[in-house]
């Protein structure tokens, strides 16, 4: 039996959803797309009444400190989901985090059609390959499918790169690539790591596959939004050509959990 007053409201349930789909949030997250006008303690009282109601509960914090929830059996139950099991290593909170503030600034902007998690996507590989051919098949952090990045209707494997992989990695990875219908977008920390890729992809990459891939520094997505560089080998161009955003695109649900208008000139859009 649940507590009486951790009974949910309208906004707990949009809350129990998006923790479901991204996986887990940060309480700065929560704070700014749940409760914008909400004073903090308001929050962290909510909060507590949610995990002492077995809603969510904490896994973690950030390196600052700032405490990162998953979704509990009792959230799962409100939004008539089956319950499951989230593990995160220690070590990739962080790197979950980077990717919801990604997910929820794009979904803002209303150019993502659909969008898979890694999760996800691992359980269709280990459903439909044998054991000693999983490790074989590489696994993007997500799978996007835009309504236009570079052209109408794309699909974009993103991998978010917060630490910089060994030549092997690379090597290994762009020898397997292929011209495709899936661009590969990484979002990187630095301006080494943006070039190390572009450079294996270009030594390694077969057959043009190296024009199917781009990069965006992370720093520059958190100041310029959609005034980023998607960097690609024979061409630059910013994030708001690539998704082709123009003044009739309308954000879904804008405002309803968080950023109240979504602003390409804000720069605190996707720092969360």
């Amino acid at each position: 039996m649940t507590e009486k007053g951790a009974r949910p409201t309208v906004r707990d349930l949009k809350l129990f959803r998006t923790l479901f789909e991204y996986g887990l949030m940060s309480r700065r997250q929560i704070c700014q797309w749940f409760f914008e006008d909400v004073e903090k303690t308001t929050v962290l009282r909510r909060l507590r009444k949610l995990e002492e109601g077995h809603y969510v509960r904490r896994r973690g914090t950030l390196s600052d400190g700032t405490s990162v929830f998953v979704i509990a059996s009792e959230g799962t139950k409100a939004i008539g989901e089956e319950g499951i099991t989230t593990t995160y290593p220690r070590h990739q909170i962080e790197h979950e985090i980077e990717i919801g503030n990604l997910r929820h600034y794009l979904e803002r902007l209303g150019v993502v059609k659909s969008w898979i998690t890694e999760r996800s996507l691992r359980s269709e590989v280990m459903k439909r390959n044998r054991w000693n051919e999983r490790s074989q098949i590489l696994v993007p952090d997500a799978l996007i499918l835009f309504r236009h990045f570079l052209k109408p209707n794309a699909k974009v494997a993103l991998e978010m790169e917060l630490h910089a992989k060994s030549d092997q990695r690379y090597k290994a990875r762009f020898q397997k690539f292929e011209v495709s219908t899936v661009f590969t977008w990484y979002i990187v920390k630095t301006e080494s790591c943006r070039n190390k890729i572009l450079n294996m992809a270009a030594r390694y990459g077969r057959n043009g596959s190296e024009d199917c891939i781009g990069v965006t520094l992370l720093q520059d997505l958190e100041a310029k939004n959609l005034d980023a560089m998607v960097y690609r080998l024979h061409q630059i161009c910013s994030l708001k050509e690539a998704i082709n955003l123009t003044a009739t695109t309308v954000p879904a649900q804008a405002g309803a959990q968080g950023l109240s208008t979504v602003n390409q000139n804000n720069p605190k859009a996707i720092a969360a």
